[in-house]
Parts: structure tokens; sequence; C-alpha cells
């Protein structure tokens, strides 16, 4: 659905210039929820409006979205390819004069159609979305969550193939941020939609996303299924996007006492829990069957796009070869096992 080819923008400053993207190339599927993480300055923001030329790339950049190379369009010809592409942003972007109903009638006031044809489309669209009782507020009178959700009835109203989210749920609480993420995903459902979210959280990414892009200082480092790059992630900087919220980190306490006190004898091991083993009682097994002591220190269980993963750290004891033996066990479970005495050892030497 989404194409583009050797992107780079760079923007002119008083100190000579930023390089916001650098040659990125993207495809995106048709009907997926792509998510792009980065933290602030590492160009997702541009990225995303580059996709429907609010910013236009440099010279040899391409951006195909349905077929249509939109930089080779007329400027009278992007205006109505600009309808397959609604957007949303993480301040709304409301106007406080209109009403709900007004709001979202905007993109079609703008296009020329009829009262009745505006209304025809806009009562649904605030069913769709929830507000069917909020038609006549303002603005003001809504909460955030209302507040997205009138954007998102608006960003429909064309009836776009492509949905961009620019950082959507950045200023709504959890709990309204996970109301609007489940109504994107139930859209896109429903709709047949190709969405575009753009984030600095990687707990929204985990929550609807098929497949992720990490980028930095304007170059994309990492993409992939987003059950691959969480439980496997290449680049140090993915990793410390999802080490908190995976598990992969010690806790800092955990740290310390383990430096300070080192167990004797034993082995301290991160075992990755994926696979079709995932959810089958591993450290049991193990412990029963190889006769080792097994004491576990830190997990955490949890779903990726329904698939089952967790991430146990324990202490290992027993001799060389039941220690050995065990490995191999966990590797034909499908299971990564690695050691953590490196971790360790460099707090050991801090302390």
């Amino acid at each position: 659905m989404i194409e583009l080819h050797s992107i780079t923008k760079r923007f002119d400053t008083p100190s000579g210039g930023v390089e916001a993207l650098r040659n990125v190339s993207l495809q995106i599927r048709q009907g997926e929820i792509f998510g792009v993480i980065g933290r602030s300055g590492a160009g997702k923001s541009t990225l995303i409006r580059v996709i429907n030329l609010l910013e236009r790339p440099d010279d040899g950049g391409k951006v195909i979205v349905a077929g249509r190379d939109l930089t080779a369009l007329p400027y009278s010809e992007l205006r109505v390819a600009r309808r397959d592409i609604g957007m949303i942003f993480q301040h709304f972007n409301l106007l406080s004069a209109r009403s709900v109903f007004d709001n979202v009638a905007l993109p079609l006031e703008l296009r020329g159609e009829s009262k009745a044809a505006i209304k025809a489309k806009v009562e649904p669209l605030l069913e769709l979305v929830g507000l069917a009782d909020k038609a006549g507020q303002y603005p003001a009178q809504l909460s955030g969550g209302q507040k997205q959700r009138v954007g998102i009835a608006r960003a429909l109203a064309t009836d776009p193939k492509v949905l961009l989210c620019d950082e959507a749920t950045s200023a709504l609480d959890p709990e309204t941020t996970e109301q609007i993420l489940k109504l994107i995903k139930d859209i896109r459902d429903r709709l047949n939609l190709t969405v575009v979210l753009i984030t600095h959280e990687m707990a929204v990414v985990k929550e609807i996303a098929d497949r992720v892009a990490v980028m930095e200082q304007g170059r994309i480092i990492e993409q992939g299924e987003t059950f691959e790059v969480f439980t496997r992630p290449q680049h140090a900087t993915t990793r410390s996007f999802v080490a908190d919220l995976i598990g992969f980190d010690l806790p800092p306490a955990l740290q310390k006492r383990l430096a300070v006190q080192p167990a004797a004898n034993a082995r301290l091991w991160r075992i990755l829990f994926t696979g079709p083993h995932a959810d089958e009682p591993v450290i049991a097994e193990l412990s029963r069957n190889l006769g080792l002591d097994l004491n576990i220190l830190h997990g955490r269980i949890d779903e990726i796009q329904g698939r089952p993963f967790g991430v146990m750290v324990v202490q290992a004891r027993g001799d060389e070869a039941k220690l050995i033996a065990a490995k191999s066990w966990l590797a034909g479970k499908q299971l990564t096992v690695e050691e953590l005495e490196d971790v360790i050892a460099i707090d050991r030497a801090a302390v």
C-alpha cells in the first residue's frame, strides 16, 4: 500500500542544516498496522509527513501510495490523491468554534459536498467512534479521549485507504490510550484500512502493531514483525526500548545484590520463552529430569499479537555436565538461554 524509496529530507537551519531522514526505504502492506518508533528527533514525524507529502522528499526520493507515485503528481492531482490518506494528531487539531458534527464535516465541506451528503456521512462516523450523542457539543466540552475520537472521525470522512497516526495517544492517560488503540484496531478491521502509527511509546506498538520499524538519527535501524522485534531485538537502541516492557534487564536492586553477594557454584541464566513450548512447565521439568536446583530471581509473562512469551532469570546449581545438558535441553525446546555472568561481573567490579 505504501512504498518509500530512498527518502532523504534535509532542513536548513542557522547552524547549517539538519538531515531529518537519511536514505529511508520502506514497504507497508495493505491492511496492516505498521508502527514507527523512535526517540525525539529520530525523524519519525518527518517520515509520516512525507507519506502524504506535507513534507516533500529531496531529489530522487519517491513516495508511492496505492500504486500512485505521489511525488510525480502535479499539485491539483496531489490534492485529490490526499483524500485517500487520513491523518490524526497528538493534540487533536480541532476547531474550537465548530461543533463536533461540524469538525467532522469540515473535509467534506472543503470538497463541496451537499448538506444532505455531509449529514449522511457524518452521522454514521460519529456512531462508529461512539460520539453520536455529542454531535452538538464543542471541543471545550469534551475529554481528551473524546477529542481524539472526533479527530479519528474527521480523518475517516473522505473514505481514506490509509490512516496516519502522529503520536495519536501521547496526550492521553493510559486507560483512554487503551480505548483509542482498541478503536483504531476495530476501525482497521471494519474498513480494511492501512494504519501507520508514529509513537515513542513501545507499549503502544506492542498493543496493536503487526510490524514495526525503529528509527534513530533519521535512519531505520531495525524493522520486522512486532513479535520478533520485541523478543529478539538486534540493535542496542531497540533493546533499550523493549527492556523494561519485556523484562530483559535485571532490576537494579537485584543486580546490586548479586554483585555484592554472588551465589557460590551457580550459573545465572536469562531464559527467553517463545515458540510452541512457551507455555509449558519447562522449569519444573528441567529441575525434575536433570536434578538441577533452580532459583527463580526475576520473570515476566505476556503476549504479543496473541503469541505467548516470557523472560525468566534463574540461578542454576549443579555439576558442569548437568548444566551443559540443561542448556542443550532448553535449546531443543526452542528456548533461548543467555549467560548473565558478564553483566553481574561488571556491576561487581563497580562495587
